[in-house]
């Protein structure tokens, strides 16, 4: 962000949790820091459990075909 590659970031894990007190990142303007679960609302799991339900129907019902396609795009792992 210093270098101006990168405007903004939101994050909430870190290699050692808490984030230090000293650490840089809370005096950048363009850095939001948000506990873990910083994410999540009164119905995230309800709306995770629909979308893997309707991942899981697709896929059950996926030709060969499709779920080649399913394969091909999936993200390497770093």
């Amino acid at each position: 962000m210093r270098g101006g590659e990168i405007a903004g970031a939101g994050l909430s894990v870190f290699e050692t949790g808490p984030l230090s007190s000293d650490s840089l990142l809370w005096n950048l303007e363009e850095v939001l820091v948000t506990p873990h679960v910083g994410g999540t609302s009164t119905n995230y799991y309800q709306r995770v459990d629909a979308i893997l339900r309707t991942i899981l129907k697709f896929v059950s019902r996926s030709t060969t075909s499709a779920q080649q396609k399913i394969q091909a795009r999936r993200l390497p792992i770093r």
